[in-house]
């Protein structure tokens, strides 16, 4: 089959997307601006300065945006707010506002602003400069009934909270390496849209026995036991 070439648009948009992050929050929004610099349109990627020639190798333009993330994560301060502590606000407020500085520089004469979860900042830059703009997130901030809520690991003293969040952990990816399975029945997509929903802290008897023989069946036995020894 041949490949279709992408139909030129009607009119080319100076395009801004902005992200922040790590290189797992950027690099997929480079994918997405080689597409639209494909269909016609002039796109340039703003991000943090660390990652001005990642983005440069793929022949997009590049804007910084305050901050190192990639330090900032592998740092003492940076640990702890993996680990579900909050910055203090005076940290907080001042990286804001060098990102909102550095972003804004970066989105003026834009005609629409695409956004990233980490910068939904995004929004009000777009509203303020008067042009539309789009919330782009390449994981499910709602649960669904294939994956749960990716979120911040949090802090609990309550020994009962961390076996609960442990147990939601290991069930969210069980069911995401069954429905990477490409060769699954398609009867076990009942299942796997159940448990998705998943409510209680705990697996019923029919249940469990169900996930696992599924599990089984796919050869994956090996991985949910390499879970619970994590």
């Amino acid at each position: 089959m041949s490949q279709s070439l992408p139909i030129a648009p009607s009119r080319k948009l100076k395009i801004t997307i902005l992200t922040v992050g790590s290189r797992g929050d950027l690099q997929p929004y480079c994918a997405l601006a080689i597409g639209l610099k494909r269909a016609g349109h002039q796109v340039t990627v703003a991000t943090h300065e660390n990652f001005a020639s990642f983005v440069k190798q793929f022949d997009l333009k590049f804007a910084p945006i305050a901050g190192n993330m990639e330090e900032f994560l592998q740092s003492k301060q940076g640990q702890r707010l993996i680990a579900g502590e909050k910055l203090k606000k005076e940290e907080a407020d001042k990286l804001l506002l060098q990102q909102l500085e550095s972003a804004w520089s970066a989105c003026i004469g834009s005609e629409v602003i695409i956004y990233t979860p980490l910068a939904n900042w995004g929004y009000h830059i777009a509203e303020k400069l008067g042009v539309p703009c789009f919330f782009a997130s390449v994981l499910p901030l709602t649960p669904t009934g294939m994956f749960g809520f990716l979120r911040f690991a949090q802090i609990a003293k309550n020994p009962l909270k961390k076996a609960i969040s442990r147990f939601m952990q290991q069930l969210c990816l069980r069911l995401r390496q069954l429905h990477q399975v490409t060769t699954r029945d398609s009867s076990v997509g009942w299942l796997l849209q159940g448990l998705g929903k998943q409510a209680k802290p705990y697996l019923s008897p029919l249940q469990s026995k169900l996930l696992a023989a599924v599990e089984k069946e796919y050869n994956l036995v090996w991985k949910q036991q390499k879970l619970r020894d994590s």
